[in-house]
């Protein structure tokens, strides 16, 4: 059994217990069991201060973990949505640089289209193209007989050109 003045002086410490580390804190819950104490109230009391103080802590150190994964994963996403962000603004000025190209060439083809184009004769007075002469079919002997349509064989005749 333990004496009185080793109780409360434990007790005393417990009301301070966010300074003592878990080391004593897990102590004092084995001292201040109900099975090894004559002061069975005032242990239960003493106990729950106690087991409360370390599930404080151990769901604080827990919250700290997982507010230091949130950060990490809030990083990560910040950088990529920065590269998203900078493919965006090429994408734009792209977009924006595309926009007096299209009108340039547009106003182009609607001036070359009003606009007869040159002609090729008056670039050059000799052409290529040739006009082929009309040749003359010398007249056709006249037959002997006394009509005047000519035998199959007089019109199959053809001279050759020169």
């Amino acid at each position: 059994m333990a004496d009185v003045g080793q109780f409360l002086k434990a007790v005393r410490e417990v009301a301070n217990v966010r300074q003592i580390p878990p080391e004593k804190l897990i102590g004092y819950e084995q001292y201040f069991d109900p099975r090894a104490q004559i002061y069975e109230q005032q242990c239960q009391a003493q106990l729950q201060v106690v087991r409360s103080e370390i599930e404080r802590r151990s769901l604080a150190e827990e919250s700290k973990l997982r507010h230091q994964e949130v950060l990490g994963i809030g990083k990560k996403t910040l950088e990529s949505s920065k590269k998203t962000l900078s493919w965006a603004r090429i994408a734009a000025w792209a977009g924006i640089a595309a926009v007096p190209v299209g009108i340039a060439s547009l106003v182009y083809q609607i001036y070359f289209s009003k606009v007869p184009p040159a002609t090729s004769e008056q670039a050059s007075p000799n052409s290529s193209l040739q006009i082929p002469t009309p040749t003359s079919v010398p007249p056709a002997p006249e037959a002997s007989s006394s009509s005047a349509t000519p035998s199959p064989e007089q019109a199959a005749t053809v001279m050759p050109l020169p």
